[in-house]
């Protein structure tokens, strides 16, 4: 694996007592704290706050280091996800398939497709760690663009979508985490409002009472929620609206 080194490093760093303070704040809501030999994802709302701490404990600002022998790859390739499915188009990747339907839906958001399908976004994060004690498959975040540069202005939170990841079928239990999860954002991101959280749900098949408790959510409530089916074949993977 190619990792691509920074060159500018901070020569004093900030401390765990400082996570534990912006957590505090609620200003660093996604931290599931430590959890040994785990790959963390920040929102880029957050790491704005870690450069801010460097920033404080290094007044000159970042230092260059020189890396005397950079290995020089003769061909760059993006690691590959080798989805396979069955003649039907399910993913049957031995040991986690939905592992490797969420890894292709990742793959989309870092090259900011599917906005068809989930509307607008410009962050995205998996494994959130929820109040429940289990993690959000996939928060995408869409925060006001500056009209001067055309970049999102970190901290202005327009909406956000919560997108739960099943590889076989979804069932009524499933629907309900999910609204839970929406539930759980509502009141720790979005201060109670409602319309500022969207769910979406991305399943091989639906069991027929999650799609009529979505049809009459829609119509009493007024509030949806995206079912997307699923099909793999050839190495890839294409979505439709149930």
């Amino acid at each position: 694996m190619l990792i691509e080194p920074t060159l500018d490093t901070f020569d004093k760093p900030f401390f765990l007592s400082d996570l534990y303070d912006l957590a505090d704040e609620k200003v660093l809501w996604s931290w599931r704290g430590i959890v040994p030999r785990s790959v963390q994802p920040f929102t880029d709302a957050e790491t704005v706050h870690f450069l801010k701490l460097l920033f404080r404990n290094n007044i000159h600002g970042p230092s260059t280091s020189r890396i005397e022998d950079p290995y020089n790859p003769t061909k760059r390739a993006a690691l590959p996800i080798k989805i396979i499915s069955n003649s039907r188009g399910r993913i049957v990747n031995p040991g986690a398939p939905e592992g490797y339907l969420t890894a292709w839906l990742m793959t989309q958001f870092a090259n900011r497709h599917l906005k068809n399908f989930f509307g607008d976004y410009n962050d995205y994060i998996n494994f959130m760690p929820t109040s429940y004690g289990k993690e959000l498959d996939i928060l995408l975040l869409n925060e006001v663009k500056s009209s001067l540069t055309g970049k999102p202005i970190v901290g202005s939170l327009a909406n956000c979508t919560i997108i739960e990841v099943k590889a076989n079928k979804c069932r009524k239990i499933d629907l309900i985490q999910t609204l839970k999860y929406e539930d759980w954002l509502i009141k720790k991101k979005c201060a109670g409002d409602s319309a500022m959280v969207q769910s979406a749900i991305v399943a091989y098949q639906f069991d027929e009472e999650v799609i009529e408790y979505v049809k009459k959510r829609s119509q009493i409530e007024g509030k949806e929620v995206t079912l997307l089916k699923y099909s793999a074949g050839e190495g890839t993977v294409t979505l439709s609206l149930v």
